[in-house]
C-alpha cells in the first residue's frame, strides 16, 4: 500500500536503493512525483519502481526481498492470514517485515460508514494483534517480541475515534542447515 509514495521517498532519501511499491491503484500524485525527481535529478530511470496490485497477491518474485514495510495499511480491508503469507513468500530468508497498523488494546467499534481511501477501516485491538502473531508464527516468521503493549494515551484522534499505532518487526529465519530445503522458502 505505497499510497502517494511518502514512504518509498523517505526511505530513498535515507539512501535505501531498488525500491519498490504496491498498491491496488496508483495515484496520478505518485506518476507526477516520479516524474519531477526523474527531472530534477536528471535521471533516465524512476528513483523507484511501482507496481499496481494487492499486497496479498503480487507478481514479485519468491525469495527476491530483503526488507518489507507495510506503514498503515493492513487497517484497511486487508487478509491479514493472505498479506502475512505473500510476504513471507517473497521475503529472503533472513529478511524482516515491519508493519505499523492502527491499534488500541481495547476493541473499538468501527461503523462501516466510515471508510478510508474507499476502503473499510479498523483499529486492531490486542487480541487482533495477538491472533496476527500468531499466524505470523505458524507461517514461518518469528516475532522480534512477544509483548504487546498497553495503551496509555491515544494521540490519534480521526472520524471521532482516539487510538494510537503498534509497530511489529517479523523475522523471516535463516536458512539454518542442509536438512531446511530451499522449497521451504519457496526458492
Amino acid at each position: 500500500g505505497c499510497g502517494h509514495g511518502l514512504t518509498l521517498e523517505f526511505l530513498r532519501r535515507l539512501g535505501f536503493e531498488n525500491l519498490l511499491g504496491i498498491d491496488l491503484s496508483i495515484s496520478w500524485r505518485l506518476r507526477v512525483r516520479e516524474a519531477l525527481t526523474m527531472y530534477r535529478e536528471r535521471r533516465l530511470t524512476p528513483p523507484y519502481r511501482i507496481l499496481r496490485g494487492s499486497i496479498s497477491e503480487s507478481s514479485i518474485p519468491a525469495s527476491s526481498i530483503s526488507l518489507a514495510l507495510s506503514i498503515s495499511t493492513i487497517e484497511h480491508g486487508v487478509d491479514v492470514d493472505r498479506f502475512l503469507a505473500e510476504v513471507f513468500r517473497i521475503l529472503k530468508p533472513g529478511a524482516q517485515l515491519f508493519i505499523t497498523t492502527d491499534y488500541w488494546c481495547d476493541k473499538i467499534e468501527v461503523p462501516d460508514s466510515i471508510r478510508a481511501f474507499g476502503l473499510p477501516w479498523r483499529i486492531f485491538d490486542r487480541d487482533q494483534i495477538s491472533r496476527l502473531l500468531d499466524s505470523a508464527a505458524r507461517i514461518g516468521f518469528e516475532p522480534r517480541e512477544d509483548t504487546i503493549p498497553d495503551c496509555s494515551e491515544a494521540p490519534v484522534v480521526w472520524q471521532g475515534l482516539s487510538y494510537t499505532f503498534i509497530a511489529l518487526l517479523l523475522n523471516k529465519p535463516p536458512l539454518r542447515s542442509p536438512s531446511e530445503t530451499r522449497q521451504d522458502y519457496g526458492l
